[in-house]
């Protein structure tokens, strides 16, 4: 199944292969809410990417913010204000087996022309972290350190 540009409608789900506004087809390894120990809710979605992750290039910041084209109606649905998309290379090895990730961060900012309890309007990735934060537990951010929990 694939899921084009003009079908955001639909949810995205795991194991599914979606078509990016590039022409570029990624497979969704896993779509979950996952909750800060400071209560804040966030959207992850993995999917598998044929680029390599060793450092954030052009070509994998542009598939990711065409991921996020198609994660954010969710995003906004569930009423979140972070999202983390997360870039794993295809798993190497025949019995024992290894990938690599990169994560990025998307927040949701507050209007700057309007109050300061106004809604927040607009989304910018604010960081980008590597995996042993994540596996650790931990994702490092510019404010500090925040504890990821599954849910």
């Amino acid at each position: 199944m694939f899921i084009t540009p003009g079908a955001q409608a639909a949810s995205l789900a795991e194991n599914e292969t979606i078509k990016l506004p590039s022409g570029h087809t990624v497979k969704v390894l896993s779509v979950s809410k996952i909750q800060y120990s400071t209560g804040v809710m966030a959207l992850m979605v993995r999917y598998e990417t044929k680029l390599t992750v060793d450092q954030e290039n052009k070509a994998l910041s542009q598939e990711v913010d065409d991921v996020w084209k198609l994660t954010v109606k969710d995003v906004e649905r569930y009423g979140y204000h972070e999202a983390i998309i997360s870039s794993n290379e295809v798993p190497k090895g025949i019995f024992v087996t290894s990938t690599r990730m990169l994560n990025f961060l998307y927040e949701k900012g507050s209007d700057v022309s309007g109050p300061a309890s106004a809604a927040p309007t607009s989304w910018r990735r604010s960081s980008l972290w590597r995996p042993d934060y994540l596996l650790s537990g931990r994702a490092k951010r510019a404010g500090g350190r925040r504890k990821l929990c599954a849910l």
